[in-house]
């Protein structure tokens, strides 16, 4: 009879909010073709694949009779005939597609018309295979004559045993189960593991993967109890790595992470049993007591107990909604539709009833789920100015991890720029071999040092994802060899996780050579933020300006940071400053040296100082330095406009600057007076944008604290007290400040509150020195003269 020459796909409705469309073409159905020998009779609506000879030739695919004529019915007009043999070969290449379209939400047919003319929507029926006896785990705490005390049975259906056995057998080999078994380069490296638990992760992967709901071991999700304390450390540590991929997997299993370890637990023995102890797994299988050191109590409990049922459809006839399942997971073989007669509560069978509801049951093959590794480059955006090209050279990190790969001790070793190991005091430099070619222009690069360090893990219980050499290449090749203007250069540090331990490195660059001149300024700038008063310390500036123009070309660049003084913000300045010296050329500024150069050269011109009177350090051409001032321009550029330094040198005072004055002993001492008191009085009278009147020609413009008719100070006493305060400048009786008046231009002449206050402050730190005692003065700031003294008076104020 002809074949079908139209083409068959399969359209997979993936239930998304785009609703997309997922379609799997397979071809031209004369590629299918009949290598099976010996077709076995089929009764009823069956279906059987089979593999062939060659496991990469595909599957062959039988059709009964009548499950032939039913398809036929469904084609009809659609297509021509099915093949009149039943019996069809499926090229290896079409069965990936089809493991896809197992777990789909609905199966359409269509021809190359693209209409669909039969459509399979299964419904959402939980496939189970433990019948009446749900698994269950018992642990015995007493002895009798078929146990002892310790003992654990873990118990099954028959049938779910059978199939979990197969299950297990057929799951051996993955990536988790190989890592296990074998790590490391040398066969007799101690990261060898024993024989054998390699498979048993595997296969308990495999259960695990297939016991999410819907699946066909679903109901062993209702295992799950304390966790088991294995004797044999290695089965511990095979363990960890299982309860690891389940509670990464516990999503799937409609679990918490906590229920999933504890489901972990009962896979891991029954894979063990059929794995190391070799026996098929039987209703009840037992773990010896000796085996276990005791059942540990978990740190958490399951909050309730998982179950799984079976439903189906049903019709008026006799039959039921059947189940469509294969012995083998992952591979298709033995795939048989099982119908359980309406008044049979047993497991289902192979019967001859017509199929009236197929049932899909999802299989999940073993996947190659590798723990992630994780990578961290610090500090963030850094860059040590050492090339990629170097660290990635295989032979760089050879001979470390030749010795890193054969222990499970932590070692670390300090490298030059081609990988070769450097003496380290108190310690022997291994004999190695010489590097065979080193890279180009590798000379280049004298004086760089890398710090590589492995860090294993032994009782972790998790597996190594890679080899020392892998890890390293891997930082080489990830976002730590892409810093740098040209994305080209190591990040400073890195450090790699994979699972059984981490490696580390850090690049330290040769040491800056310096030139350092101290500037001995009259002035000072806080070294630290502890003693700048809230504003920048000159380490924090020095940090913030280095690293904010890291990589900058410039000829000359310089940052104003205020100094607060006496709480007052802004009364003098330091300046970072890069510059040429040497040199014609734009000088790049590279934020290390930039660092070193700066507090370096504090450290030696201000030894156990927390203040810094200035520094020049020169690295190369570009000198970095630390210059200060009271005006807002820089020093080295200074322009003569108010406000008027500090420090200024004052009118007729031989270049000095103008300090506070406090009266003579001529004057009479007033009694002492509170902080509160005197910051009350400098409050009242410093106030933004006042008129300055001067103090006129008795003293008559000064303000008096507290004013008369108020509470005085000293209101018990006899004799009361208050201060008396005033501002003059050269536009009201005040001779000129200083030398050179040009720093007065732009002033507005106007009081301005925090000149006044810090004025006021900055006077009586002069003149209030005499203990219980209030003395006052003069004081020349900013172009303004201020004065203040007290006065003696009556209960009414002066």
């Amino acid at each position: 009879m002809a074949r079908v020459n139209a083409y068959l796909m399969f359209r997979v409705l993936i239930p998304v909010a785009l609703a997309d469309v997922f379609t799997i073409s397979l071809g031209d159905l004369n590629q299918y073709s009949t290598s099976l020998k010996g077709v076995p009779t089929l009764t009823g609506s069956k279906i059987l694949f089979t593999s062939s000879a060659d496991p990469k030739a595909g599957l062959d695919i039988v059709l009964s009779d009548e499950l032939r004529k039913n398809v036929q019915t469904a084609v009809d007009k659609d297509c021509k005939e099915v093949n009149e043999s039943s019996v069809w070969h499926a090229p290896a290449s079409q069965i990936q597609q089809a493991s896809s379209a197992a777990t789909a939400s609905a199966v359409a047919i269509i021809t190359n018309s693209g209409a669909p003319f039969v459509t399979v929507t299964p419904q959402p029926i939980l496939a189970t295979v433990t019948g009446s006896q749900p698994p269950s785990m018992t642990t015995y705490t007493d002895s009798s004559n078929d146990h002892s005390a310790g003992d654990v049975d873990i118990n099954l259906s028959e049938d779910l045993a059978a199939q979990l056995t197969e299950l297990f057998m057929d799951n051996s080999d993955c990536t988790d189960g190989k890592i296990f078994d074998t790590h490391g380069k040398a066969i007799s490296s101690p990261r060898r593991r024993l024989d054998g638990y390699g498979a048993v992760v595997c296969a308990a992967e495999a259960g695990v993967r297939n016991a999410g709901p819907g699946g066909p071991f679903g109901d062993l999700a209702a295992l799950g109890g304390n966790p088991l304390a294995w004797v044999d450390q290695e089965a511990v540590r095979a363990l960890r790595v299982v309860i690891q991929f389940t509670r990464r997997y516990a999503l799937n299993l409609g679990m918490n992470p906590d229920q999933a370890e504890g489901f972990a637990n009962p896979v891991f023995a029954l894979a063990n049993r059929v794995w190391r102890d070799g026996q098929a797994l039987q209703r009840q299988n037992r773990i010896k007591s000796d085996k276990l050191g005791g059942t540990m109590t978990p740190s958490r409990t399951r909050t309730g107990t998982m179950t799984t049922s079976s439903k189906s459809s049903s019709s008026s006839t006799s039959s039921m909604g059947c189940v469509a399942s294969c012995a083998m997971q992952g591979i298709i073989k033995r795939c048989e539709t099982q119908c359980p007669t309406q008044t049979s509560g047993s497991p289902p069978r192979t019967t001859s009833y017509e199929v009236t509801t197929v049932t899909i049951t999802p299989w999940t093959p073993p996947a190659e789920d590798e723990p992630a590794e994780l990578v961290v480059c610090y500090p963030e955006g850094s860059t040590s100015r050492f090339p990629q090209r170097l660290f990635a050279d295989k032979q760089f990190y050879d001979n470390f991890c030749e010795t890193a790969d054969s222990t499970w001790d932590d070692v670390s070793w300090l490298v030059d720029a081609v990988g070769r190991e450097l003496p380290v005091p108190g310690r022997a430099v291994r004999s190695r071999s010489e590097r065979r070619d080193p890279p180009p222009d590798a000379d280049k690069w004298d004086g760089y040092t890398i710090s590589l360090w492995s860090r294993p893990d032994n009782k972790s219980g998790t597996v190594c994802t890679e080899t020392c050499n892998e890890a390293f290449n891997q930082m080489a090749y990830s976002s730590c060899g892409k810093e740098g203007d040209e994305q080209d250069e190591m990040a400073e540090s890195g450090v790699i996780t994979i699972g059984c331990g981490e490696y580390t490195y850090t690049v330290f660059p040769p040491p800056i050579k310096l030139e350092i001149t101290c500037r001995n300024h009259p002035r000072s700038a806080p070294q630290h933020d502890s003693d700048a008063q809230g504003a920048l310390g000159v380490d924090s500036a020095v940090d913030q300006f280095c690293s904010d123009n890291d990589g900058r070309v410039e000829i000359d660049l310089s940052q104003r940071y205020g100094i607060t003084e006496f709480g007052i913000a802004d009364r003098n300045s330091f300046w970072l400053r890069a510059s040429l010296d040497g040199c014609s050329d734009a000088q790049k500024i590279v934020k290390d040296e930039c660092t070193t150069a700066l507090k370096n050269g504090t450290q030696q011109c201000d030894p156990q100082s927390t203040e810094t009177h200035g520094v020049t350090s020169k690295v190369g051409c570009l000198a970095y330095s630390i210059d200060l001032g009271g005006a807002m321009t820089p020093p080295w550029a200074e322009i003569h406009e108010w406000p008027a330094p500090e420090f200024l040198p004052g009118r007729g005072l031989g270049g000095a600057a103008n300090e506070p004055i406090p009266y003579g002993s001529d004057i009479q001492l007033g009694r002492p007076l509170s902080n509160d008191d005197i910051e009350s009085s400098i409050g009242a009278f410093c106030r933004d944008g006042q008129e300055i009147n001067g103090y006129g020609k008795d003293n008559e413009a000064m303000y008096i604290y507290p004013p008369k008719g108020t509470t005085q100070f000293y209101p018990d006493d006899s004799l009361t007290m208050n201060l008396a305060l005033g501002a003059e400048t050269m536009n009201n009786g005040a001779s000129w400040p200083y030398d050179d008046m040009n720093w007065c231009n732009g002033y507005d002449w106007k009081l301005g509150k925090d000149d006044c206050t810090f004025a006021f402050r900055r006077l009586l730190a002069g003149t209030n020195t005499i203990q219980d005692k209030f003395r006052g003065g003069t004081y020349v700031y900013r172009c303004v003269g201020y004065k203040i003294y007290h006065s003696n008076c009556g209960k009414e104020g002066c």
